[in-house]
């Protein structure tokens, strides 16, 4: 008994291993480390180790690195490496001196091999009960401590940390400050440049078509007009050639600098819809505009990094250089060509300088009917060829004058994409009544624009430039002259542009009368596909003042996404609406063929089934996914068990639009400059002031991105650009697609202030009340220059971890343009440079330092980040960056120094010298900072292989080579799947443990990253970043959010990611990140090892308080076996990390999940303790879903700008139309028609209630679906992450759960406690008086219920509409407003719409047919 209990005190308690180090200093020799393994690896009953020999491997990781009574060691040798060969002196010194503990190591071996693990260990102690802190740091210890070297030694973690820190000395490194003053100085003075040559280009094409212009218009012949021209939308469409028809064969070849299929010889034209593609003032302009493309084709030979220019005419067309195919066409349905480039805001903004707008409508009892349809369309037209640089507002008025937008009363708002979707949606509202009061809404109008007049009226509400009233009505009884006189201002006076609606109004006079005498313009709009011509023509009018003036002022836009429209988003959501009528209406017919009899009972015995269970079931069904070509029946189970899991397997919310291909947005910025016609006098002779269009080139923002490279600033630093209204252009945080798809509805709009979240900013539902970051949005629009230091949240892993920290911010305004450029970076992060050069003395080749050549490729660069490409000409790599680099760097070492890293001629220094040279051969660009820096990680990280990591000296004895066969049992042990390293330059090395030798890929072949390749862009590196600067020792862990899936298993392949900085310290005591190293663990073996040490009760000696002692057992150890722990149901045991998700539970299915939502009352008590710290997050670029009337099942409205088709026509149709299929629909829906619609018995559906023929079934209304419509909304969360008492890494905490509401209203506990070495920690709740369906907390986004706030007319306005209304913004420069000439008195002022009375409406009712007839 003795011999027995001295074992297992050694096996349970110190173990051998530490028994000899509390002996002897000496580590032990090879013999007994081998004696050690053969013990370990000893065959068990059990997959999983026991915890005898858990306790050998986790103390002898330990003590070999953490050896007791003696100095802390230098040596960081790996585990897994033997390479020193002793001496035999050495080998005989320690021989002697390890002789006992030797001796009694093998008795300890010897005994333990004979004697069953499963035998019982009887050892005095005091007996406590429940459990202890010392058994829960004890299984943290057991748990934290051997993953944490495990991750170590497997990532050679010391080693590249020390060859980071002692590089060859032909490679320098240091230690510094990120200075940010200078590297802004540097990235905005590159920007500038690259901005100034855009505008260098735009300005090119802007002398040019004036030249032509005069010149073409000054010929005493005319020249033939072209009939033929490469339209875009028809360019190798279905292989067809037919040059008379516009469709014509290219060659067009993909070019990764345009990101499309292109063809650089000439220009190609679109044409909107709502224009006739062989019109003859369409056909003239395109012939005489011909000759640009030798201009395109010469700015872009001379400057390869221009993007695409263009020229938007004034008659409609766009001129496109290169010519590419349009991405839509007009005869699909599902994707309509809603582009014209006189409403994109780029040529809006060149063309006109900003206004103050008010749009009164008219309302009367005479706007019925199609004229209401058109005055809608009118107003909603007008408000798309407005910039958030305009202001605007929008009134109806009858005999009242009211705003269609009552929160918005006597004001004039921004006219970005969110005010301009309200008003639109307030146009629905408005009901015809009464008699038109002319005097009330004028007066009305210009109360507003006085109001708005500076210098009184503040930046933030008003343009301070043009003034305009737009009247949209069928007639007026007169002209009101003496309202005009009484209210024009002298300096300010508003233009007057009329909109005469319907075809049969033949009294203009009045209406004309308001436009002419205020320097406006009149339409008569007689039909709705007229709208868009007719609405236009107001833009040439404001455009007047400067072609006078002859002034070219640059526009830049924001952000935009090149030819998409925002109203296509809303199309396309109301098309999904569409389907899913379509699909719900199917499902709903056959589930009454399936599921009822025809006396009117469900089949499958659910007669007396709980209804509430039948509806959930049937709403389930109808929502759920099926395969393309299938038919969905559900019957429905028998039992209300089945019933739920059937309802647990079914996604509810099916997202269609995912099931398409990811729409691909490329967003850019524009400059942008107007083109005049520079005569004075018409050909007729009377006085012009004509705007021939505009001219524009994209910057797209990967360009500005390249400039301010993420490897300037580290990791978590970035850099962003605004605007002068606050907007953001670029930033990271900037989210402006939905659904991988559509565009939000205020893509382009977003804030500042709405993507900077402050610290501290807790105001509740406050919105932007933060004085700190408004001072700090300020002074980024008014200041040239500016830093300031702010406390910032920032929000991780789509709104699921959040971590606080100070966070730099350094501005620099970019000049002759209204952008800041903004860097930010950590307060206390420094930068490490290590740089290595490119041009090697020795015969080494640089790609060796990547990896062998033979081998297959594993190591990835950031796919995201330039480091050398192509700008024109050279290689394809289709897209591959690893051969991409390969092929520079072996054109790099071939050209020695001779290299020159840019080969683009883009410079103004260089241009001059040049004299504007065309760049021949290949263009290239290569960042040489990033490229040199690559090479020095690179030949750091080159020992993370699969061979060195196994390297061992083949001249050792035979026992040691033993001892190398070990490592690889130790990782399959562990669960190790992967291990991998990525450094500050975006390379990533990985070794995968899974891929045995016979599987190994050919060299040629290249195996995709396992892991993120975006390295210090990726989550896990910026968490483990900011872990280190906690807790330098330790691993952060993390799972996939929700791996455990709907069927209540963790996934087979899900996988626990460990990552830990590797930070450097120079001489100076400044230490900076270099890399991060990682292992990814098979998930179902991690837990299983948690789980195996859980299932021991003994209390460490190390922890044991009291007169505790080495193998004390406490009241939980009964009998022989542990009564109370993990896997017995005394406990229920999670694993938490640092944001509160599960990464181990015995119900696997809560592993991911946010523990908030399995046990919210502890998870309050976590949050009382302070052990977390609760963060609230909102999300201000949210979308949300707004209800919009039922409609019948599959009716839908036309998309907007129907093509040609008469304003009768489209009515009567769409009537017909939606009579029709409302009549089809509904027989589908109504049970009582569709017994009657189908005859087959087989088909026919019984009502409930035979006996009456109106009843319907109690579960109709699930045959429609709810309709919504996208709207922008602000949703917020709290997020969880650090508290005080987690930052103490040794905390431990019991706390007491009273009456949890149960029957019972039982009392129950729980316990927490720190795991070392990691982020997580480990909590224990009782197991059998569980709280957790009580008061729980979810860190799901839910939409913010600002209160209201009562304004001066009566209405409560919510504060999320009102708050960003009075945003600080900057007015535009000087030079950019000009609002009126003298000699504009002699111009023309409008006249009849373009086809009118009966003549009109047969030929736009012909071209409609013939177009609907030509698809």
């Amino acid at each position: 008994m003795r011999f027995h209990s001295l074992c297992s005190f050694s096996g349970r308690s110190i173990d051998f291993l530490s028994l000899h180090y509390f002996l002897s200093p000496a580590p032990l020799s090879p013999l007994t480390q081998t004696f050690s393994w053969l013990l370990l690896l000893r065959p068990t009953p059990h997959s999983s180790l026991s915890p005898f020999q858990l306790s050998l491997l986790e103390n002898y990781a330990y003590y070999n690195s953490h050896p007791p009574r003696q100095k802390k060691s230098t040596n960081h040798n790996d585990v897994f490496q033997l390479t020193q060969k002793p001496s035999a002196q050495k080998q005989s010194n320690e021989m002697k001196t390890n002789l006992v503990p030797t001796i009694f190591s093998y008795f300890c071996i010897c005994c333990t091999i004979f004697i069953s693990r499963e035998t019982p260990v009887v050892v005095l102690g005091e007996v406590q009960q429940g459990i202890s802190k010392q058994i829960l740091e004890n299984w943290a210890s057991k748990f934290g401590g051997p993953l944490f070297e495990f991750g170590r030694s497997v990532t050679k973690y010391n080693e590249l940390q020390g060859r980071f820190s002692s590089p060859s000395s032909s490679s320098p490194t240091s230690i510094r400050r990120i200075e940010l003053d200078k590297l802004i100085t540097d990235i905005t003075s590159e920007m500038n440049t690259a901005l100034k040559e855009k505008v260098e280009a735009v300005r090119k094409i802007m002398l040019f078509t004036e030249e032509r212009s005069l010149e073409h218009h000054t010929r005493t012949t005319p020249p033939p007009i072209p009939q033929t021209y490469y339209n875009a939308k028809k360019l190798n469409r279905d292989g067809r050639s037919d040059p008379r028809e516009l469709f014509h064969v290219v060659n067009l070849t993909f070019n990764a600098h345009f990101g499309a299929a292109v063809n650089t010889s000439f220009s190609s034209i679109h044409v909107p819809t709502s224009i006739y593609e062989k019109k003859t003032p369409l056909l003239e302009a395109i012939g005489w505009t011909s000759q640009m493309d030798s201009t395109f084709e010469s700015n872009y030979q001379t400057n390869p990094t221009l993007s695409y220019q263009y020229f938007g005419s004034a008659t409609g067309f766009l001129r496109q250089y290169p010519a590419g195919k349009w991405p839509n066409e007009n005869g699909i349905r599902t994707n309509p060509d809603l582009y014209d480039a006189r409403t994109r805001q780029w040529y809006v903004s060149a063309a006109t300088s900003p206004k103050n707008m008010v749009i009164l409508q008219d309302i009367s009892g005479s706007m019925t009917g199609l004229r209401r349809e058109i005055a809608k369309h009118v107003v909603s037209t007008i408000l798309d060829t407005l910039t958030e640089n305009d202001y605007v507002n929008v009134y109806s008025f009858a005999e009242d004058c009211t705003p269609v937008v009552p929160c918005f009363t006597g004001k004039l708002v921004q006219a970005n994409l969110e005010n301009i979707r309200d008003f639109k949606d307030g146009l629905d509202g408005d009901h015809t009544t009464g008699v038109a009061n002319f005097s009330a809404a004028l007066n009305t109008a210009f109360d507003i624009l006085e109001k708005h007049l500076p210098p009184n009226a503040p930046a933030e509400s008003t343009s301070s430039c043009n003034q305009a009233i737009m009247i949209i009505t069928d007639g007026s009884p007169y002209n009101f002259e003496e309202i005009f006189k009484q209210r024009q201002n002298r300096e300010y006076s508003a233009r007057i542009f009329t909109y005469l609606i319907g075809r049969d109004v033949t009294d203009k006079r009045e209406v004309m009368y308001m436009a002419c005498a205020n320097n406006g313009y009149y339409t008569h709009v007689s039909t709705l596909s007229e709208v868009q011509e007719q609405v236009l023509k107001y833009i040439p009018v404001m455009a007047r003042p400067l072609v006078l003036y002859n002034n070219h002022s640059i526009a830049w836009t924001s952000v935009y996404a090149d030819v998409a429209e925002p109203q296509y988003s809303d199309w396309t959501w109301d098309e999904d609406n569409s389907r899913r009528q379509y699909l719900r209406s199917s499902r709903y017919k056959n589930f009454l063929r399936a599921n009822y009899h025809q006396n009117g009972f469900m089949k499958g015995g659910l007669k007396d089934q709980d209804e509430e269970e039948i509806e959930q079931s049937l709403r389930d069904f109808l929502d759920e996914k099926i395969d393309e070509g299938g038919e969905a029946v559900l019957v429905l189970p028998v039992s209300a068990k089945k019933l739920s899991e059937k309802i647990n397997r079914i996604v509810h919310e099916p997202n269609l639009l995912s099931e398409k291909q990811k729409k691909d947005f490329h967003f850019v910025i524009t400059a942008s400059v107007p083109v005049f016609d520079t005569r004075n006098v018409s050909s007729e002779g009377s006085r012009i002031a004509s705007l021939l269009g505009v001219a524009g080139t994209d910057i797209p923002i990967r360009e500005l991105h390249k400039i301010a490279s993420p490897f300037k600033l580290g990791v978590n630093g970035y850099s962003f650009l605004t605007n002068n209204n606050g907007y953001v252009i670029y930033h990271p945080d900037h989210r402006p697609i939905f659904r991988d798809e559509l565009l939000k509805p205020n893509y382009n709009t977003v804030d500042m202030m709405e993507v900077e979240l402050m610290d501290g900013d807790e105001a509740g539902v406050v919105r932007n009340n933060y004085s700190k970051v408004v001072e700090l949005r300020q002074e980024m629009i008014e200041l040239d220059r500016g830093y300031r230091t702010l406390n910032v949240k920032v929000h991780q892993d789509g709104f699921r971890r959040v971590t606080l920290r100070p966070q730099k911010y350094e501005f620099s305004h970019l000049k002759s343009t209204p952008y800041t450029l903004t860097l930010s970076v950590p307060a206390h992060l420094h930068q490490f440079h290590g740089q290595m050069e490119l041009y090697l003395e020795k015969d080494q080749e640089l790609i060796t330092f990547f990896g062998p050549p033979t081998e297959p490729r594993r190591w990835s660069i950031n796919p995201t980040w330039s480091y050398c490409e192509y700008i024109r000409g050279g290689a394809d790599f289709g897209g591959n960056k690893e051969d991409q680099l390969v092929h520079f760097l072996k054109r790099i070492e071939k050209a020695k120094k001779a290299w020159k890293w840019k080969n683009t001629g883009v410079g103004i220094k260089q241009r001059h010298g040049n004299k504007g040279k065309v760049l021949d051969g290949d263009i290239y660009e290569c960042d040489r900072d990033l490229l040199q820096s690559l090479a020095f990680d690179a030949n750091v990280t080159e020992v993370f292989t699969e061979k060195k990591l196994w390297k061992i000296n083949r001249e050792d004895n035979p026992i040691a080579l033993l001892f190398a066969l070990m490592p690889r049992k130790l990782i399959e042990l562990n669960g190790a799947s992967l291990a991998f390293i990525a450094t500050r330059s975006g390379l990533t090395r990985w070794i995968d443990f899974e891929k045995k030798s016979s599987q190994q890929q050919p060299p040629e072949l290249i195996e995709s990253p396992p892991i993120s390749p975006t390295a210090t862009d990726s989550i896990w590196y910026k968490r483990a970043v900011e872990r280190y600067l906690l807790d330098p020792d330790s691993f952060v862990f993390s799972v996939p959010f929700n791996s455990g899936g709907n069927a209540g298993n963790v996934k087979n392949d899900t996988k626990v990611t460990a990552t830990r900085a590797v930070f450097v310290t120079n001489k100076e005591g400044l230490s900076a990140p270099v890399a991060v190293v990682g292992v990814q663990y098979k998930h179902e073996e991690w837990a299983a090892r948690f789980f195996d040490i859980t299932s021991t009760c003994v209390e460490s000696s190390s922890t044991a308080g009291g007169n505790s002692r080495p193998g004390h057992l406490s009241s939980n150890y009964v009998d022989g076996n542990c009564k109370k722990t993990c896997e017995s149901g005394e406990y229920d045991c999670y694993v938490l990390d640092d944001n509160g998700f599960v990464l181990i539970s015995e119900k696997r299915g809560e592993t991911g999940r946010f523990f908030g939502e399995i046990d919210g009352m502890v998870m309050e008590m976590l949050v009382n303790s302070d052990v977390y710290k609760r963060v609230r997050i909102v999300d201000h670029q949210a979308v949300c879903f707004q209800p919009v009337n039922k409609a019948s099942c599959g009716v839908k409205t036309s998309p907007p700008h129907s093509p040609h088709l008469p304003s009768l026509l489209s009515t009567f149709l769409t009537t017909l139309l939606t009579t029709l299929l409302t009549s089809v629909t509904t027989s589908l829906t109504y049970l009582h028609t569709l017994t009657q619609a189908y005859t087959d018995p087989a088909d026919q559906y019984a009502i409930v209630d035979e006996g009456t023929s109106d009843t319907l079934h109690p579960f109709l209304e699930l045959a429609s679906i709810n309709k919504t419509r996208l709207r922008p909304c602000d949703k917020e969360t709290f997020l969880y992450t650090y508290g005080a008492s987690y930052n103490t890494f040794n905390f431990s905490y019991h706390g007491l759960l009273t009456k949890c509401g149960h029957s019972s209203g039982c009392d129950g506990y729980f316990n927490v406690h720190f795991i070392p070495h990691t982020n997580l920690i480990l909590v224990v709740t009782d197991g059998k008086c569980r709280c957790g369906g009580m008061n729980t907390t979810t860190v799901k986004l839910r939409e913010v219920d600002y209160p209201p706030i009562p304004q001066d007319n009566d209405v409560s306005c919510s504060q999320g509409l009102l708050a960003r209304q009075g945003l600080f913004r900057e007015r535009p420069a000087d030079g950019a407003c000009v609002r009126y000439n003298a000699n504009e008195m002699e111009m023309d002022c409008g006249g009849v719409g373009r086809l009118g009375g009966v003549f009109g409406f047969l030929g736009t009712f012909i071209v409609g047919v013939v177009t609907m007839i030509m698809g």
